[in-house]
């Protein structure tokens, strides 16, 4: 396919990870044009980059990076304005209260808003990004991540979502599923959702 060679490649003066992506997601938007959105690749090259909030670490899985590389298509074949973008704003304080020295972003994916935006935000956002994310963020009214909840840091991913109507600008996260039906929070990743029938059904990884 394409002579093996990439479709789009990452500027290396984009992202914590030397030019590396994983987890991408192509997204139709509303005007016809695409939006590609993948996870900042940490692990094996990832780096410390202070203007991302990106914190390493030689373990493994230990660098983390709260920011997503996002890029533009008309077409599926060109693509511009590569960028990443924080999408976990909380302090180095906030982050250490809780006993994390950041949280990381994984695979993201795009949801078309049917109305939750406005609930939680008081205000109307087209998309939402899900993504999943570690760390004891409990739920407060409005599933909000508040800065003061120093609740502590307990491993488990959940999945977040940040809305936006131009993947330019972005709400703060809010938490938007935990796996939580036995009465404990269980650790899960890479949610996707989709619609049928008029109902959503929501799959993810049990980790």
């Amino acid at each position: 396919v394409n002579g093996g060679n990439p479709v789009m490649t990452v500027p290396s003066s984009v992202g914590s990870g030397s030019s590396c992506i994983r987890d991408p997601y192509v997204y139709r938007k509303q005007d016809g044009t695409f939006v590609m959105i993948a996870t900042d690749w940490t692990n094996f090259g990832g780096k410390s980059v202070s203007a991302y909030g990106t914190s390493y670490s030689d373990n493994y899985w230990g660098t983390k990076s709260p920011c997503l590389i996002f890029s533009d298509s008309d077409d599926l074949i060109n693509w511009k304005n590569t960028r990443c973008i924080r999408m976990v704003t909380l302090s180095a304080e906030a982050m250490s209260a809780r006993g994390q020295s950041q949280m990381h972003v994984w695979a993201p994916e795009v949801i078309l808003d049917d109305g939750s935006s406005k609930e939680v935000t008081g205000e109307k956002y087209t998309y939402g990004v899900i993504w999943s994310g570690d760390g004891n963020l409990s739920r407060d009214a409005a599933y909000k991540i508040p800065a003061s909840n120093t609740s502590g840091y307990d491993w488990a991913n959940r999945t977040y979502i940040n809305y936006t109507n131009d993947f330019v600008t972005f709400t703060e996260p809010y938490l938007y599923f935990q796996n939580d039906y036995t009465g404990t929070v269980i650790t899960e990743i890479d949610a996707s959702i989709t619609k049928a029938d008029g109902k959503y059904y929501l799959f993810f990884k049990n980790e």
